[in-house]
């Protein structure tokens, strides 16, 4: 749930451009000079001339202030109450920022473009990355139970709430259900517990993480699960638990029901397993997230999903960076080091991270970096006030060398002992 100006309340707005115009004697003037009445003696104007005239600049600039604020209160308010979730989403981390694009869903809803992706965030460092990520101006969450720091984004977003940075509505959450909980009588389960740890009440988005149901794990035994069944056995192995996605996604249509969540959706399908669940599903799904980068283009899928009207969110936008450091890709395998990336940035006077999920956005995708850098996250932010041109565009869609990092036909055998490919 989403609103206008990043967050900012119409009381907070009220404070701020009192602070910016409240320059009246002794203030700072509307330029942003300083101003302490002025020299009225080298004007010719006696004493009583001179207060008269400080007392009616200050009654201008004082109802100037009130029909601007008011006139400002009257537009927030009719265009939170005229176009709920679509209102047009401004980020507060810099006052010339420009509008950040929704990507509209199926509903009327919309949803932020750019979010925070908590994959890989360590726990310790969670709830401050919360609270100064919305300080900055995100409002877009992406979690999991299986990153296992959902508590600590809760903790994150209570103080979030508590200090008064933006309201619930303002924010969009995400989360997703995991391998282990896709039987129906643990999906509600599933969601309760995310629901719990990040201190909501509901979610605005809860996916379906894979297309791959495991063996069962209870909570008392072990959560997250992981892909483990049990990490104590050998050798451990992964345990599939033949699950068909139309029973999964039944008790995912009934959490919407429920009012736990708002939104449902898919995470890792292909075009076939999309339009299959298209065919029988009662509520359709809002969006789907895939790996996409300028190495995975995707953009059949993409097409697909855009004639559905099935938003799409990217992980991973930026590559290869969150996989080296697993051994999952190299250096030379970062989209930020390619030399056509590199020369667009340096041609327009942004960084290749810029160039990228500019790129992402443009093409019509969300996207969910991660970072714990406050100057990654604002530089993440700043897509809005430049675009990339149709050259721009199509040279960076010529990289596309169908690389994925994230297969679990690859690293569920390597990593867990079961060959499990889901994409071919």
């Amino acid at each position: 749930m989403v609103g206008i100006d990043g967050g900012l309340g119409t009381d907070a707005l009220f404070a701020s451009e009192a602070a910016t115009l409240g320059g009246v004697a002794g203030g700072t003037d509307l330029d942003g000079s300083d101003f302490d009445g002025g020299d009225f003696s080298s004007a010719g104007l006696n004493p009583l001339d001179a207060a008269r005239s400080l007392f009616w600049y200050d009654v201008f600039t004082w109802y100037s202030l009130v029909i601007r604020l008011s006139a400002r209160r009257v537009l927030s308010l009719n265009h939170r109450t005229d176009c709920g979730n679509t209102a047009s989403f401004r980020s507060s981390y810099h006052s010339s920022s420009k509008p950040m694009k929704m990507i509209p869903l199926a509903n009327g809803d919309a949803l932020p473009s750019v979010g925070l992706g908590f994959w890989k965030i360590d726990r310790s460092r969670t709830a401050d990355v919360t609270l100064e990520a919305a300080r900055i101006g995100y409002r877009h969450w992406d979690c999991a139970a299986d990153y296992g720091n959902e508590a600590e984004v809760g903790e994150g977003i209570a103080r979030v709430l508590g200090d008064r940075v933006c309201s619930r509505d303002e924010m969009w959450i995400t989360s997703k259900l995991w391998n282990t909980y896709h039987r129906p009588s643990h999906v509600a389960q599933a969601c309760r517990r995310s629901l719990k740890d990040l201190r909501v009440d509901s979610l605005d988005l809860y996916l379906v993480h894979f297309p791959i149901a495991l063996a069962y794990v209870p909570f008392e035994v072990r959560y997250p699960a992981g892909w483990f069944f049990d990490p104590e056995a050998t050798p451990p192995k992964m345990i599939p638990d033949p699950v068909p996605i139309a029973e999964t996604w039944g008790a995912m249509e009934r959490l919407v029901e429920q009012g736990l969540v708002r939104h449902i959706g898919i995470s890792n399908f292909g075009v076939s397993l999309v339009r299959d669940l298209l065919s029988y599903c009662r509520i359709r799904p809002s969006v789907l997230q895939i790996e996409s980068h300028p190495y995975l283009v995707q953009p059949k899928l993409l097409r697909y999903c855009q004639s559905e009207r099935l938003a799409v969110t990217a992980f991973s936008p930026l590559g290869a960076p969150s996989y080296i450091p697993l051994g999952m890709a190299t250096d030379q395998d970062s989209v930020l080091n390619d030399s056509v990336i590199v020369a667009i940035a340096s041609e327009l006077g942004r960084s290749p991270a810029q160039i990228v999920l500019r790129w992402g956005v443009q093409r019509g995708t969300a996207v969910i970096p991660k970072s714990s850098s406050r100057e990654h996250l604002i530089e993440n932010l700043q897509l809005f006030d430049f675009e990339l041109s149709d050259a721009h565009m199509q040279a960076i869609q010529a990289l596309d060398r169908n690389q994925r990092f994230n297969d679990p036909g690859v690293f569920c055998e390597k990593a867990f002992g079961c060959f499990y490919p889901i994409y071919e």
